[in-house]
C-alpha cells in the first residue's frame, strides 16, 4: 500500500504535449510540427500545506496539469513527486491506492448522484475500499456536511448549485487527503455563492493541512490565495 503523509510538490523538467488539433488557445509554446507544449520542461515546487491559485487563459493546459499532478495523465518526460512518492514509478494499482488515500478532487461539475442523499454521496469514496462505510466514516461525513451547511438526508435533486458543490467539497475531503486539486470549482456559481464555497474549501483544507491547488478564471477567487501562479507559454510562473 502506498501512503504519503507529505504533500510537498516537486515538478521537475516536465514536458506535456498534445496534438495541435486538440488545442484551441494560441497562448502556448509550439514545438515540432503537429504538437504543442502545454508544459515545456517546466519546474514547480510547493511546500506541504500550501494553498495556491493556478490561473491562465482557456486552453493553456490547467486541467491537463491537474490531471498530471493527480497521476491521471502522464507527461512526455520529467517527474512529478508528492513527498517521497514519484507518480511515474508507481504501478497502476499503486497509483489508484495513492489517489484513494492521499488525493481529493473537486470539479466544476459536481458529479453527484441524485438518487442518493447528501450523506450517501459524501460516503461514495468508501465504496472503493469497503463494502459499507464504517461508523467512523459516517460520523466524519456527517461532521463535514454540518461544516458546509447541508443536511445529511438532503435530496440532491432539490439542492441549489452552491449546496451541491458544498456536498462535493465534503466528499473530496472525506478521506482527509494530503492533496486537494480543484478544477474551476466555482465557475458555475454566482459571485456570492462562489466566494462562500471557495472560503469553505480553503478553511477545511487549512484545518487538515492539505496542500490545495485551485485552477480558476475568477480573479476574486484567485486574489484570496497567498500565491497565484500563471500558466502560459508552457511555463508556470509566480505572479
Amino acid at each position: 500500500m502506498v501512503r504519503d503523509v507529505s504533500a510537498t510538490l516537486a515538478l521537475q523538467d516536465v514536458l506535456l504535449q498534445y496534438r495541435n488539433e486538440h488545442i484551441q488557445s494560441v497562448d502556448i509554446s509550439q514545438t515540432q510540427a503537429g504538437f504543442t507544449n502545454l508544459l515545456d520542461h517546466a519546474n514547480w515546487t510547493l511546500a506541504s500545506g500550501a494553498q495556491v491559485a493556478l490561473c491562465g487563459p482557456s486552453g493553456c493546459g490547467k486541467t491537463s496539469l491537474l490531471n498530471v499532478l493527480a497521476g491521471i495523465e502522464k507527461p512526455a518526460s520529467g517527474s512529478i513527486r508528492w513527498g517521497d512518492v514519484e507518480l511515474a514509478k508507481l504501478s497502476a494499482r499503486q497509483q489508484d491506492s495513492w489517489r484513494r488515500e492521499s488525493l481529493g478532487l473537486v470539479f466544476q461539475q459536481f458529479h453527484l448522484f441524485p438518487c442518493l442523499s447528501a450523506l450517501e454521496n459524501v460516503l461514495l469514496p468508501t465504496r472503493f475500499v469497503a463494502l459499507a462505510p464504517t461508523a467512523a466514516m459516517r460520523e466524519r461525513a456527517q461532521t463535514l456536511l454540518a461544516r458546509v451547511g447541508v443536511r445529511a438526508n438532503a435530496d440532491i435533486s432539490v439542492l441549489s448549485r452552491g449546496e451541491q458543490q458544498r456536498v462535493a467539497v465534503a466528499r473530496a475531503l472525506l478521506m482527509s487527503p494530503s492533496v486537494v486539486l480543484a478544477d474551476e470549482p466555482t465557475a458555475s456559481l454566482d459571485t456570492n455563492t462562489a466566494q462562500t464555497v471557495a472560503t469553505m474549501l480553503r478553511d477545511l483544507c487549512r484545518e487538515q493541512r492539505s496542500t490545495l491547488i485551485v485552477a480558476t478564471h475568477d480573479r476574486d477567487i484567485a486574489s484570496a490565495f497567498g500565491a497565484i501562479y500563471d500558466m502560459a507559454n508552457g511555463k508556470i510562473t509566480l505572479r
